[in-house]
């Protein structure tokens, strides 16, 4: 299905589940679209409506390169929130899509029932944020950051699955300026996060190198969120360690998307 947003682009998502049921919507990283959450749309379309979708630039969203903006991300949720008249959703997102998340909590906490941060500092500030990404390889020689992706362990356990992730990441032909994640505009300012109150869990992992665990413990720490760790899994736990993943968020949103 499409949404149109409020400056006309074309929004691919999907519902999955009863509509009478909680929400949840997941919102993918760089590396993804809609079709990353096919370990957890099964699973959790049995107990919640599963909202996943493109970002905006990405797979099925397609927009001009002028039209690229993080600052759109939550206003895009909210036309598919609105459209399918879903007054309020928890948010399961992972790498880019915690800013996201993030903003859309922030700037509208009243439609968010809780959060879940899956490798991902989102729109929150940190000088931990800031040092990670000016030491990460950006020479012409360097791999892109969706190298970083999936941890080397991974692809040697399951390289039919590193092969998957890597068609899902292909559905996208021309990668968007993701470096405008960095912009200052786009996070939250320290008003914002003294205010920020919606319910929120960090996932973790071990052989993250993109968002290291000491990073996001210190994310964490900014807004009171808790906070749970997965071994033996890098930047894209939800597509390395399904199960753990599945099961962390969901006793989360157990207690918090009802």
């Amino acid at each position: 299905m499409f949404v149109k947003t409020g400056d006309g682009i074309d929004l691919y998502y999907e519902s999955h589940g009863s509509i009478d049921k909680p929400c949840v919507v997941f919102a993918h990283g760089a590396g993804g679209n809609a079709a990353s959450w096919w370990q957890q749309v099964p699973c959790f379309a049995e107990k919640y409506r599963v909202i996943t979708f493109d970002h905006r630039a990405f797979a099925r969203s397609l927009c001009a390169a002028e039209q690229f903006s993080v600052l759109q991300f939550e206003k895009d949720v909210l036309a598919i929130m609105d459209a399918e008249a879903i007054n309020k959703a928890a948010l399961v997102c992972q790498s880019m899509g915690g800013w996201t998340g993030v903003r859309l909590s922030a700037f509208h906490p009243e439609r968010v029932s809780c959060l879940v941060l899956a490798n991902t500092p989102g729109a929150i500030p940190s000088e931990e944020l800031q040092k990670q990404m000016r030491n990460l390889p950006t020479g012409p020689d360097s791999p892109p950051v969706s190298t970083l992706a999936i941890s080397e362990e991974f692809r040697t356990r399951d390289p039919m699955g590193a092969c998957l992730y890597q068609a899902i990441n292909d559905f996208t032909v021309t990668a968007p300026p993701i470096g405008n994640l960095m912009r200052p505009e786009v996070f939250l300012n320290d008003t914002q996060l003294s205010a920020f109150c919606v319910p929120t869990l960090i996932v973790t992992s071990d052989l993250d190198t993109l968002f290291p665990r000491s990073l996001l413990e210190a994310t964490a720490a900014r807004i009171g969120a808790k906070t749970a760790h997965v071994n033996d899994a890098g930047h894209s736990t939800y597509f390395e360690k399904p199960q753990q993943f599945n099961t962390l968020v969901g006793e989360f949103l157990q207690v918090h998307c009802q």
